[in-house]
């Protein structure tokens, strides 16, 4: 029994936090600036990547040692949707530094509250690890990359609570984006129907899955019935900020 059988799940660092989300504009899909693989490791965040611009006509994508902070910096104004598939690391101990890898260094949190302003009411997902990892301060103030991105303007941001798998993470986002783009179901409800797909679909429904996606198939376990049904693999992304929200 999980508890997204019967919810949809999101959080928030504060209620004040959530308010103020409430009063931006209104979730838009119609822009989509999108980072991938900056330093070559990740072969499954291209494939993601590839399957999810299909749902924008005004797309950018930077590959690989395309993903600088500069060329990223000059599109945060414009996009609906923003969508960093690269590492993540989270620092507990010195929550500023925690980050996302860029082709030219990391974009940390510190950075972010300094140096990111991106377009109010705009949706962030951080496909990466330990995204949504926060450390919570003497004055309850909650220090983490997802808070970083609402305070830069977001919405919504999606992220991470431990390592993610490269191959799970695309099925993963693959089915989420499908679910909220053509569905036209709530952030929660795109969720959490994304990873009970992962957590219940067996060998033969994955492989279909990812043939019609044209994503490539990695060798899996013959003995296991349900491949990705562990937790870790599906349970790491959570919602925060506006979870029930929809496209407009």
């Amino acid at each position: 029994m999980s508890s997204i059988d019967d919810f949809e799940v999101g959080y928030a660092p504060s209620f004040a936090v959530l308010q103020h989300c409430r009063t931006r504009p209104a979730l838009r899909g119609n822009v989509l600036t999108a980072v991938a693989d900056p330093d070559g490791s990740l072969f499954y965040s291209r494939e993601e990547i590839r399957i999810i611009e299909r749902y924008f006509q005004d797309k950018t994508v930077l590959e690989g040692n395309q993903a600088t902070f500069g060329e990223l910096q000059s599109k945060f104004g414009r996009a609906d949707v923003l969508h960093l598939a690269c590492h993540g690391r989270a620092d507990l101990a010195r929550p500023l530094e925690s980050g996302l890898s860029l082709a030219d260094g990391v974009l940390s949190l510190e950075k972010i509250f300094q140096r990111v302003y991106i377009r109010s009411g705009s949706f962030v997902i951080l496909s990466a690890c330990e995204t949504g990892v926060s450390q919570v301060s003497s004055t309850d103030e909650y220090f983490g990359l997802g808070a970083g991105f609402l305070f830069a303007g977001a919405r919504c941001v999606l992220s991470s609570l431990w390592p993610v798998d490269d191959f799970s993470t695309c099925v993963f986002f693959s089915k989420f984006y499908h679910n909220f783009f053509t569905e036209r179901i709530s952030i929660g409800a795109s969720l959490r129907d994304a990873q009970n797909f992962l957590r219940t679909s067996g060998q033969d429904t994955l492989i279909s899955y990812c043939e019609d996606n044209q994503i490539r198939v990695p060798m899996m376990n013959q003995e296991s019935e349900f491949p990705l049904s562990h937790p870790v693999l599906w349970a790491p992304f959570q919602a925060i900020g506006t979870f029930w929200n929809v496209l407009q």
